[in-house]
């Protein structure tokens, strides 16, 4: 891979793996029952 390609990798995997982090956090402090949504 030449250089630009590498940063188009790079930057769609950091984002893949930042949404499912923080898909994974959310969903662990919603079954904890740490989570507190505003009900309106």
């Amino acid at each position: 891979l030449w250089f630009p390609a590498g940063l188009v990798l790079y930057y769609i995997v950091s984002n893949l793996v930042t949404i499912l982090q923080q898909y994974l956090i959310y969903h662990g402090l919603e079954k904890r029952g740490l989570h507190q949504r505003e009900k309106k």
